[in-house]
């Protein structure tokens, strides 16, 4: 895997954060390519300096962050942006990860927190980089396992559909929260699920409960960067199959699809 420094934007308007961030990437030898104190020239200089990752703040004048996202999502779909924000209002989660989301940084910043979200969020869009897209003849059979993908991330969404598809899982859909991954089962019935535990709109465990209780027969593997064993208690109580713990390696996530799911 190419571990050159990981290049960074950041686009805030408190001069403050922007300095944080920039200090604390730079400690842990990242390279910190730019920073913005507004959107105005996001798109030019994205286009100049190529960042890896872009570290988005959701509030500032003119054009806020969301707005942004989505133009630059535009300019190029799997480009890699982590939000800035302070708010808890589920809506605006709701509406970042259906814009294409990597993750958030969440006011008030802990060091340990930005950098596990960001660590995290680097390895997914490393180990993506790198996991090869699989050949035609990977692609499954009438016969073979139907699996509905649920996470907020969409590298990991992207990373777990190129993975299971060259086991020879056939992926029938995708949702971004716990709310769609309900509808989606109700809709697809897939024979299994990856099911993400920190999810906005609705937790994953909240969605484990009723996707369980609505089908029975359906088997769900937990995504989780958290390993607390309360929450994996209860999942377990739940019914849930099986984990995967972030972050995690290719092998890993096929072994354990293998040994769950597959004959």
């Amino acid at each position: 895997m190419d571990y050159t420094a990981t290049k960074i934007l950041i686009v805030d308007d408190n001069e403050s954060i922007r300095g944080l961030l920039g200090v604390l990437f730079r400690s842990e030898h990242y390279e910190v390519v730019g920073d913005l104190s507004s959107g105005d020239n996001l798109i030019a200089t994205t286009q100049r300096l190529k960042p890896d990752i872009i570290c988005l703040d959701q509030e500032m004048p003119g054009k806020d962050g969301l707005t942004l996202l989505k133009e630059l999502k535009e300019l190029d779909p799997k480009i890699v942006v982590l939000m800035i924000t302070g708010t808890q209002d589920p809506e605006f989660q709701k509406q970042a990860v259906a814009a294409g989301i990597a993750g958030f940084l969440k006011k008030p910043f802990s060091q340990t927190q930005v950098l596990k979200e960001f660590k995290q969020v680097d390895h997914d869009r490393r180990l993506l980089l790198n996991t090869p897209t699989p050949a035609a003849d990977a692609q499954p059979s009438a016969s073979r396992i139907r699996m509905l993908i649920a996470d907020d991330s969409s590298i990991m969404r992207e990373l777990l559909n190129i993975i299971l598809t060259g086991t020879g899982v056939e992926i029938v859909g995708e949702a971004k929260d716990g709310q769609e991954a309900i509808d989606m089962a109700a809709q697809l019935k897939p024979d299994a699920m990856c099911l993400d535990l920190e999810m906005p709109n609705m937790s994953g465990l909240d969605a484990l409960a009723k996707i369980r209780a609505d089908h029975d027969a359906m088997k769900v593997i937990i995504i989780s960067g958290h390993a607390d064993r309360d929450k994996v208690k209860r999942a377990i109580e739940l019914g849930a199959c099986g984990f995967i713990i972030k972050p995690f390696e290719a092998l890993q996530v096929i072994q354990t699809v293998k040994k769950l799911l597959l004959p």
